[in-house]
């Protein structure tokens, strides 16, 4: 009858209030936090925890997990957070799977802290389909499907935000008019939003006028500023921009790649109406905020600077961060945003490079918060380091890595990676020198891309995108 009324009540031990994990009440003790965790949950995936639960008020909250009742090694990659929000989520991440772990929750504010401890068991590993093939479909040009609409620009990243509208990125465009608004403009690059998906119809959100002029250099390094990404998460959108020297600025000779560095991300919370830089995160500006001087790089320099990173993408945005999002729970892509990049330029690179954010700080826009894989298997932390120098590439292909675009499959449990190259070059003097290589690769996991049975090979063809 003792352990019975011991296994129904919160008790103290130590100046904490003690939950048992059944338990789903809020304590009734005097003095006692509003912080208090009720109604814990648990999901695992096969690499991941996630834990959910509810409180009175504003907490700091702990999350960790072990493979040991009482030990709790593993922290949750958003340890630390203040939330005014009711319901909590927190995160576990890199750990292995079909095991059971122990888990606690430790919820705090002014009056004290609270525990709660939990246990659950990791899921086994999905079966994942391979790739086999990959051709292109009848290609028609977006100006030839409806009078009324025009666009003209090139590299396109797109995704899906939480007001189901995908929004689509365009550099060195006049925009994208319906019936001729908004009026033309001359952008080295700009979001728009698809007002229809079937047929294709677009229109300009900002043409970033902040940013000068579609292919004239400015600035103090006499560049042009380019997207190479763009991820909505959270209600937000976020876009990689990097500084690129062209043959329109009239100084690339008879170089072969178009080099890109000063790599940032920047951040909308308005649909894309606004933008911030790292420099000034808390300030938004409709026409876009170009860094002071312009060439002020968010990253390092070596071995890639992320002027040339593209977002791994995977699930639409839900409005939240995503950690329980079905197609996000693969590979710790619910914690972490992953990020590819080359060693910085826009087309034909040498070497692809992989980083991660978590998702919970990506928004702070600070480099510190993002890791580089290293080697080895990237589920695990050990797996990756701050430190860029010490970044192992994904993919070695001299001269054929462009940026590239990643994509996990959620049928498959696939990732698939299309990148180009210019192979004759790039001159002033031949500007039909352009002509285009497209490479393929697809994998499991995004580490393993650049094993070389992964590498797609054929002559592409009219019929369907995929075989498998």
């Amino acid at each position: 009858m003792l352990i019975e009324r011991l296994a129904a009540v919160a008790f103290i031990v130590a100046g904490q209030i003690i939950i048992p994990a059944g338990w789903s009440g809020t304590p009734d003790v005097p003095g006692a936090n509003r912080a208090a965790p009720a109604g814990a949950i648990l999901s695992p995936s096969s690499s991941s925890i996630v834990a959910t639960w509810n409180t009175l008020g504003e907490s700091i909250a702990s999350f960790s997990c072990g493979t040991k009742a009482g030990s709790y090694e593993k922290q949750a990659v958003d340890n630390g957070r203040t939330a005014a929000t009711l319901t909590r989520q927190s995160i576990v991440a890199g750990l292995q799977p079909s095991t059971k772990y122990y888990c606690q929750i430790i919820s705090s504010d002014g009056f004290g802290s609270t525990t709660s401890i939990l246990s659950s068991t990791t899921a086994a590993p999905e079966p994942s389909t391979p790739i086999k093939g990959i051709s292109l479909g009848t290609i028609n040009t977006y100006n030839g499907l409806n009078p009324n609409n025009h666009m003209n620009g090139d590299t396109f990243y797109n995704c899906k935000s939480n007001d189901g509208i995908t929004y689509l990125t365009t550099d060195d465009t006049q925009g994208w008019q319906e019936n001729g608004y908004p009026a033309k403009h001359g952008s080295p690059l700009s979001l728009v939003k698809l007002t229809s998906e079937s047929p294709l119809a677009g229109v300009t959100v900002n043409p970033f006028g902040a940013y000068g002029r579609d292919s004239i250099g400015t600035g103090d390094d006499l560049r042009t500023q380019k997207n190479s990404g763009l991820f909505c998460m959270a209600a937000n959108i976020y876009m990689s921009v990097g500084r690129q020297l062209n043959k329109s600025t009239g100084r690339m000779g008879n170089r072969t790649a178009y080099s890109q560095v000063s790599g940032q991300i920047i951040l909308s919370r308005d649909k894309g109406r606004s933008w911030n830089n790292f420099q000034a995160p808390e300030i938004f500006n409709p026409p876009g905020s170009p860094t002071t001087p312009p060439s002020a790089s968010m990253f390092g320099t070596t071995p890639t600077n992320m002027a040339s990173a593209t977002f791994v993408m995977y699930c639409s945005d839900d409005g939240t961060l995503g950690y329980l999002t079905p197609c996000n729970r693969h590979d710790n892509a619910d914690a972490y945003v992953y990020l590819m990049a080359n060693d910085g330029y826009w087309d034909s690179g040498n070497a692809l490079y992989l980083a991660r954010v978590p998702r919970s700080r990506i928004a702070a826009l600070r480099a510190s918060d993002y890791e580089c894989y290293s080697g080895g298997n990237g589920s695990f932390d050990e797996n990756w380091t701050t430190t860029q120098t010490h970044a192992s590439a994904v993919i070695s292909n001299p001269g054929k890595l462009g940026e590239p675009n990643v994509q996990f499959v959620p049928a498959l449990n696939r990732y698939l990676l299309l990148t180009f190259c210019y192979p004759q070059g790039l001159s002033l003097a031949d500007p039909h020198a352009e002509h285009s290589l497209w490479l393929a690769y697809e994998a499991p996991h995004p580490w393993v891309l650049g094993r070389s049975s992964n590498r797609l090979t054929g002559q592409p063809r009219v019929t369907t995108t995929l075989s498998f």
